[in-house]
């Protein structure tokens, strides 16, 4: 499929309509299997249809005649994902993660890089946490994704400094599976105190972003690849993080999504480093599984 430009064109086209999200991407795809087709409908078709609201509608129509622009625009996108070694992942294709196409967040576009059957794992646990982990959450960081292996979990994370990259770290020194998602393109090197891990990763693993190479870091593509992480996710493990942490974001990314979500609790009292931890552990409306330290993790794959 990624040789047919005009669906591609026409997903790059959509992915600028606002309102137009992973839910109805996946709607029109399950519907018609071609996204050139929502520019085929009238404005009467998209509103009762598939109901659409008015403003989204108007936006779309209003595009139908920049569908040529964004060919053009897949053909570059193409030659330099090429350029990278970097392979474009749609719906079309049966590569594709399952376990995100089934979530509320599967975008209708990855770039990836790296071994494409890490993608399609059936067992995989996001392990997230702190970029600046006490002792404690790295010792028992460590040892939990070192179960998780040990017991068939791909591990994904988000390639950020402290746990996630010692959950890519750990993964990859114990022959496992990880995967790690970025909130840029694929050829820009963030945070460049792991490039040597991320190359290691491109080896051994995948990297996959939404965004196509040259994209730049935004603070809003950061919190936005939580949903793709929880997302290629069975369960998420929260290693350590205050209440105001940005890993709270993969938590709620988890809720969103009726993912299982393990946290560890530190038998010391430690309240403001860990305050992340006990607000989730206390969470009694998502399904919340607590471990006392790494040793106790254990998830029952369903």
């Amino acid at each position: 499929m990624v040789n047919d430009l005009k669906e591609l064109g026409a997903i790059l086209n959509l992915l600028e309509v606002k309102g137009f999200g992973p839910v109805k991407f996946k709607t029109f795809f399950k519907a018609y299997k071609s996204f050139q087709k929502v520019f085929d409908m009238t404005k009467e078709e998209l509103e009762s249809e598939f109901k659409l609201k008015k403003e989204v509608v108007s936006q779309i129509l209003e595009r139908k005649p920049k569908l040529e622009y964004f060919e053009h625009e897949a053909h570059k996108i193409i030659e330099k994902t090429n350029l990278n070694q970097v392979k474009i992942i749609t719906f079309f294709e049966q590569d594709y993660p399952k376990t995100l196409f089934e979530s509320s967040h599967s975008v209708p576009i990855l770039y990836v890089k790296g071994n494409l059957s890490t993608l399609n794992k059936l067992k995989s646990c996001a392990v997230v946490g702190t970029r600046k982990p006490d002792e404690w959450a790295i010792e028992n960081g460590k040892i939990a994704v070192k179960k998780l292996v040990n017991d068939g979990f791909c591990i994904v994370s988000g390639l950020a400094m402290g746990l996630d990259a010692i959950a890519h770290k750990t993964a990859l020194d114990n022959s496992g599976d990880t995967i790690a998602v970025l909130g840029c393109g694929i050829d820009v090197d963030y945070p460049k105190e792991n490039l040597i891990l991320k190359n290691e990763i491109i080896k051994h693993g995948i990297i996959i972003s939404e965004y196509p190479p040259g994209t730049k870091v935004q603070d809003f593509a950061l919190k936005k690849r939580n949903k793709i992480i929880v997302g290629l996710s069975n369960y998420v493990l929260i290693v350590q993080t205050s209440e105001k942490g940005g890993t709270m974001n993969s938590y709620i990314a988890a809720k969103e999504q009726k993912k299982p979500i393990g946290v560890l609790i530190p038998f010391q009292d430690n309240t403001e480093a860990y305050s992340g931890n006990l607000k989730i552990k206390n969470d009694q409306k998502a399904e919340i599984i607590a471990f006392a330290n790494g040793h106790e993790v254990k998830f029952p794959f369903k």
